[in-house]
């Protein structure tokens, strides 16, 4: 029942971009986490100075939650969001789960997972705006704006 997860990502990443991949930018996700547990901090703390790191001349501006770093007006926007730090950040979470395994990966895994399974309620209070997703459908060919505006399900 796991792997049905891994496979159910892939074929909707076919369906919807027509592409048989995995999720484009999730190492963000995995960026994001590291970083609210303090994994990029630390990493940051014990690389610096590495000239293959932007970040490392921007430690003290770094927040502590993803959607500050992400969403709002941080280092990410002035270094060039996921197009100046894609490979940066990419770099961080892989050497972080090589140098810190247990800390980088199962630990806060697991604590997080425990804290939403008890943080599910009704779904008061969830977010139900998704402006980012109907931005990037805009951006897309016309064809899958007017199918998503009808319901429709989009070609490959």
């Amino acid at each position: 029942m796991l792997a049905l997860g891994p496979i159910m990502l892939v074929a909707a990443n076919y369906a919807v971009a027509g592409q048989i991949a995995w999720t484009p930018g999730g190492i963000a996700l995995s960026f994001g986490r590291m970083l609210q547990d303090g994994i990029v901090a630390r990493f940051l703390a014990e690389h610096c100075p590495d000239p293959r790191f932007k970040l490392c001349d921007h430690r003290d501006e770094l927040p502590t939650d993803a959607d500050v770093y992400f969403w709002g007006e941080s280092i990410f926007d002035r270094l060039g969001r996921f197009q100046g730090l894609n490979d940066e950040m990419r770099t961080i979470v892989l050497e972080s789960v090589r140098d810190y395994p247990l800390v980088a990966s199962s630990k806060p895994a697991a604590s997080a997972a425990a804290r939403q399974l008890v943080a599910v309620k009704t779904g008061e209070g969830v977010l139900n705006s998704i402006w980012h997703t109907y931005g990037m459908v805009e951006n897309s060919p016309q064809r899958r704006c007017r199918r998503m505006r009808r319901g429709a399900p989009a070609e490959g």
